[in-house]
């Protein structure tokens, strides 16, 4: 079933229904271009109704359904719009019209490749990254040399960086010496690496496979993006309810 944002601020319906992003809304606010029935929007927090008529230039607008993708995200491409170090991963799409409004939920690092869900549902978005959810995300890793002994127990347990960052446990699946698959359920940064070389290895490449219950569709080569269909876009919904906050006891390593 199409989701739509329905009431809310002024910059997250129009995100919402693909006509401006949050910086172009503050824009056409400020020119005066925005009105609610009838009269002139002065922020772009002015709350929206579903009984508010809004017009862009005297044009009406209509709500839209939110744009959900999957992408295999390829090395290179930043994940925070402005980054002017790289491109915005969403210059990657090239058949939306509003491509302008998209982002990323969550973040994967430049030289990180494999599943990233990008939309406009800000609602989704939020609860997805949201640190309490501890939805667990399954990456494949590769690393300079074999982990230290008795790696999976002590990720399982919990690791602490020696900066004093803390991670939870993360469940270690080794493939090779140098191969493994790790889960993890946090999202800080550089999580799968800064975990890595706690049990003291570097990593040289990684990928995310899944994010719950929702896999990188088999089908995408890295750059390449799709549609999620409803039943995919329904994992994601579900995900806000299923997981729940653990309380970890943690390693110091």
């Amino acid at each position: 079933m199409p989701r739509t944002a329905k009431s809310g601020r002024l910059d997250f319906i129009l995100r919402g229904w693909g006509y401006a992003s949050k910086k172009e809304t503050e824009r056409l606010v400020k020119e005066k271009r925005v009105t609610v029935n009838g009269i002139s929007a002065e922020k772009t927090s002015f709350y929206i109704s579903p009984a508010d008529i809004v017009e862009i230039d005297g044009e009406i607008l209509t709500p839209r359904p939110f744009i959900y993708y999957a992408m295999n995200k390829p090395k290179g491409f930043s994940c925070v719009n402005g980054d002017i170090r790289y491109p915005y991963v969403t210059s990657l799409i090239k058949d939306d019209a509003a491509v302008n409004t998209l982002f990323c939920v969550g973040r994967l690092d430049v030289d990180t490749e494999g599943l990233l869900i990008i939309t406009n549902d800000g609602g989704l978005t939020n609860a997805l990254i949201h640190p309490v959810k501890e939805i667990p995300k399954k990456y494949y890793v590769e690393y300079d040399k074999p982990l230290c002994e008795n790696a999976q127990e002590k990720a399982k347990i919990g690791l602490c960086h020696t900066d004093g960052t803390s991670y939870k446990p993360a469940e270690i699946e080794i493939l090779s010496e140098y191969s493994a698959y790790i889960t993890v359920s946090e999202g800080k940064y550089h999580e799968v690496k800064r975990i890595i070389g706690a049990l003291q290895s570097k990593v040289t490449y990684l990928k995310r496979l899944s994010i719950g219950n929702l896999s990188l569709p088999a089908d995408l080569e890295p750059g390449e993006y799709r549609l999620l269909t409803d039943d995919e876009t329904d994992i994601l919904y579900d995900l806000q309810y299923i997981y729940k906050l653990v309380v970890s006891k943690i390693v110091f390593i």
